[in-house]
């Protein structure tokens, strides 16, 4: 029980200090992020459609947590709301991009985005673990 909740509190100290971009690109799960860069982002950003492969990439990943956590029996919006946890995400990084914040205005961006869709995914993850 122990290592569950050091998992929740790990989760929740991996939040950028910089960025989205800087979050997901360098931060949180390397090797899924490789994955889905090779996968669906680099094909798609050199035949000049970086966006929809930035799209791809996030829905797939909502898919891959979506599915287990709806198969856990957690219910159904919980795992709704696991998978749109990361459909949100890729939104939130094309506005952030195309809002150019400066410091430290994009450092508050960043938080606020954490911290407004964290409920999300902790919320099914501590009902998966038995919280």
């Amino acid at each position: 029980m122990h290592s569950e909740v050091s998992f929740l509190l790990m989760s929740f100290c991996a939040v950028p200090r910089r960025s989205l971009a800087e979050f997901w690109n360098d931060r949180w799960n390397r090797p899924t992020h490789w994955l889905l860069y090779s996968l669906f982002f680099a094909p798609l950003a050199r035949r000049g459609f970086p966006k929809v492969g930035l799209v791809l990439s996030f829905s797939y990943s909502a898919l891959l947590h979506w599915y287990p956590t709806f198969l856990a029996g957690v219910g159904s919006q919980m795992a709704l709301g696991m998978g749109m946890f990361f459909l949100l995400h890729a939104l939130l990084l094309s506005v952030e991009r195309l809002l150019r914040l400066p410091s430290p205005w994009n450092y508050w961006y960043t938080w606020g985005c954490a911290f407004a869709t964290m409920p999300l995914i902790i919320e099914p993850a501590a009902a998966m673990m038995g919280y």
